[in-house]
């Protein structure tokens, strides 16, 4: 029977990056939520336009943190199809957009942290 060459999988980044971006999302919706229910939760709140631009403001973050989340989501899943030049080239997209998301806390900041370190696995991965 021929002997297969098995590909090294990139494991480690793969979670890390998965594990991260479910962080990142998770926030983006919560920031997201708060903002749109912030107007019925504290109506007093939102009566000057300072507040309401403060609001909107969020809106804009939570997105932010939820297209950050699905980019490093994405990463993670195509990196784990085994292609090594594919987890170089992710691993720099999902480093890229782990550090916009701390613009919004970063997925409790574990997100981040997740984030970051399972980039520079991956960037560091064996071909």
């Amino acid at each position: 029977m021929p002997r297969r060459e098995s590909k090294e999988m990139a494991t480690a980044p793969v979670i890390l990056l998965m594990l991260g971006g479910i962080f990142v999302l998770v926030a983006g919706i919560l920031i997201i939520g708060f903002s749109v229910v912030g107007n019925n939760v504290v109506p007093s709140f939102t009566h000057t336009e300072t507040s309401a631009a403060a609001l909107a403001a969020f809106g804009v973050i939570g997105f932010i943190e939820l297209v950050c989340g699905l980019m490093m989501i994405i990463s993670a899943v195509v990196m784990n199809n085994g292609n090594p030049q594919k987890v170089t080239d992710w691993s720099v997209v999902a480093l890229i957009f782990s550090g916009i998301s701390i613009m919004g806390g970063g997925g409790f900041l574990v997100g981040f942290v997740f984030g970051i370190i399972g980039s520079i696995l991956g960037i560091s991965h064996r071909k």
